[in-house]
């Protein structure tokens, strides 16, 4: 036992670390896109801050004018953060009211728009715990959007009006509603 214990001692204390830890640093690396492609590296998701609960249209087309006199009331509610602005897309609008139930309480709400987006200020903080419903009243105008879309999709608009001014008898006048989410 008393050899065991020597050479125990001596393998714990005879054995010295030699290696030193050298901490390399690697230079800075930046990422871009390529130029010649003109993709980009980063294409971040669109922002979303409400939870789309329930749509409520109430829709009337105005055939001679191919327009959509409309109603939309909305029910939200903030994803995670408190906010007291909505943003919508709404494309060539014209709008004629807005307004946020609170209590059983319409109330008017103030806005801007810009023919693209519909920026709305609500009229308190709203909390992930809170409810709201917004009600737009409005008059869609797709013949003012400018076709867009890209080779896979020829058109962007979202609303059309099919056979408005009842050239072709034997088809009947439709509407056509699409919604990109």
């Amino acid at each position: 036992m008393k050899y065991f214990h020597l050479f125990l001692l001596t393998l714990i204390f005879g054995c010295k670390h030699s290696q030193k830890t050298v901490l390399n640093t690697l230079p800075e690396v930046k990422i871009t896109g390529n130029k010649n492609t003109g993709l980009e590296v980063l294409r971040a998701t669109k922002e979303f801050s409400f939870d789309l609960i329930h749509t409520s249209l109430e829709l009337t087309p105005v055939w001679e004018t191919e327009q959509m006199n409309s109603t939309a009331k909305l029910i939200l509610k903030p994803y995670f953060y408190s906010t007291d602005k909505l943003i919508l897309d709404a494309k060539k609008m014209d709008i004629h009211s807005l307004s946020v139930k609170n209590k059983n309480v319409e109330i008017k709400i103030k806005y801007e728009y810009d023919s693209s987006k519909l920026e709305i200020w609500l009229d308190k903080m709203y909390s992930a715990e809170d409810t709201l419903e917004v009600s737009i009243k409005y008059t869609a105008n797709p013949k003012l959007i400018a076709s867009g879309g890209s080779r896979a999709i020829r058109q962007d608009k979202g609303l059309y009006f099919i056979n408005a001014d009842e050239k072709n008898k034997e088809e009947v006048g439709k509407v056509l509603y699409f919604q990109d989410y």
